[in-house]
């Protein structure tokens, strides 16, 4: 059957109708895709995965250094509810959650390289609020601790007390031999002397503490001890990393295989920059050809704008000659009308006043003698 993938983590290949391997070489984690806008369910994943082919047997090939423990617990309740024969190879860490799922092996079935790793530690978590807010969270974390601790117990044989002592002053590294003679593993393969998985101790997650000395090479214990919040930013900057090559692998088929924090800004812009620019080229291109029409529609009407405008002009200025000039006229009209019933109101008060002044009695208007004849003086009536 041909080859399948699994979106994150996981991947999924067929022998047969009877074997399923399943593949966790990643953290255990539900991530969120940035194209497509979908998020991983990972126990989704396996669910489906095994259900469809119903094997009989589910080989686990393992190499991470943990993630999400609610993740990993229901995968290892699904595989050991579900009736399946389980088989785990541990190629190269199998830390925090990413052990509790090796678990899922059946006895005998836990197969781990002698150059890998095994790392157990309490559950870890983190809260924001108040104090009673930070206290419930804890007991939540100490929950989750005892349902770990439980199933190491089933698997080594141990007791509850006596895994609590290998994990109580933080994470409890094993090589493949002392994961074989703790009762966590089945058997080794592999004896190269060679630690494959040294390389990887750099991108650790900071809350593990305890790495073993001999995964420490004697450049690395001679430079100066980093500041947890740096060593914390260069996990983080992995991942990143990571993410951007998966971007830069999907636009040009090429990856950034080593860089720094320091150079990554520069690796991308070499990388993605010729993409981007035929990529812009081919919009600009796009754009011109549907701007192109528009453009000589424009053109076109300046080109008849000229006249266009006069006969505009035109238009306006008649109709607002014609109208004004009517106006103009209707004043005039109304203005002469006005002077003639002014005049003729003039000609009827005159004539009224002259035919009252003939309308009285008749009296002999007064008169004033002018004159003197000696000291006399005579005024008639």
């Amino acid at each position: 059957m041909a080859k399948q993938n699994f979106k994150v983590a996981i991947r999924n290949s067929v022998g047969d109708n009877s074997t399923l391997e399943l593949f966790f070489l990643d953290d255990i984690f539900n991530e969120y895709d940035w194209w497509t806008g979908d998020t991983t369910n990972m126990v989704n994943d396996v669910v489906k995965q095994v259900k469809n082919y119903n094997p009989k047997t589910v080989i686990l090939t393992i190499d991470s250094q943990g993630g999400d423990a609610s993740i990993g617990l229901a995968i290892y309740n699904f595989l050991k509810h579900y009736g399946v024969k389980v088989e785990t190879d541990i190629i190269g860490m199998a830390g925090s959650i990413a052990s509790v799922m090796a678990m899922a092996a059946n006895k005998g079935k836990l197969k781990i390289a002698r150059n890998g790793f095994m790392v157990i530690h309490k559950a870890w978590g983190g809260a924001i609020g108040n104090s009673d807010d930070l206290r419930n969270a804890a007991d939540v974390v100490d929950m989750y601790t005892r349902q770990i601790v439980d199933i190491y117990a089933q698997r080594t044989g141990k007791s509850v007390n006596e895994i609590n002592a290998l994990i109580e002053k933080g994470d409890y590294w094993m090589t493949g031999s002392e994961a074989v003679a703790q009762g966590f593993a089945d058997e080794t393969y592999n004896d190269n002397e060679q630690f494959q998985i040294a390389a990887r101790v750099k991108t650790l997650a900071p809350d593990y503490r305890n790495i073993p000395q001999n995964l420490i090479t004697d450049e690395d214990s001679e430079e100066e001890a980093e500041p947890e919040d740096f060593q914390s930013f260069k996990t983080n900057f992995m991942k990143f990393k990571d993410k951007v090559n998966a971007f830069i692998d999907a636009i040009t088929g090429k990856k950034i295989e080593k860089t720094t924090p320091e150079t990554l800004s520069v690796d991308v812009a070499n990388l993605i920059g010729e993409p981007m620019k035929t990529m812009i080229e081919g919009l600009q291109t796009d754009v011109s050809e549907e701007i192109k029409p528009i453009q000589d529609k424009i053109a076109d009407f300046e080109k008849a704008d000229g006249a266009f405008q006069t006969g505009i002009v035109n238009s306006v200025t008649n109709a607002v000659f014609e109208k004004y000039e009517q106006r103009i006229k209707d004043l005039e009209a109304a203005n002469a009308k006005l002077e003639k019933e002014n005049g003729d109101l003039k000609t009827e008060i005159q004539d009224k006043l002259g035919k009252e002044s003939h309308d009285g009695p008749e009296k002999a208007p007064k008169a004033k003698v002018i004159g003197s004849f000696g000291k006399a003086t005579a005024e008639a009536e």
